[in-house]
């Protein structure tokens, strides 16, 4: 799996190994200063451009598109970005 805009660092891993299908993980969001080095014109650019091409590859509902849009509820400003 790609991630197109990544904010924060994911990790997966297995779990119990009496279910081997079951994933466990964690996510530790960027700082200000990681997301200005990845996107150094703007978290929020990138994230659209990302949104531009999953719109075009025909992998979003276009019901499902303007909530995307808005799915960095803010972080991006708050991050400086």
């Amino acid at each position: 799996m790609r991630l197109e805009a990544p904010i924060a660092m994911h990790r997966g891993e297995r779990g119990d190994m009496a279910n081997p299908a079951w994933l466990e993980g964690s996510i530790e969001p960027f700082g200000a200063e990681k997301l200005n080095e990845l996107y150094s014109d703007g978290c929020n650019a990138q994230w659209q451009r990302a949104v531009d091409r999953l719109v075009s590859q025909g992998a979003v509902l276009e019901e499902d598109e303007a909530r995307l849009r808005t799915r960095l509820d803010g972080r991006a400003d708050a991050a400086g970005a």
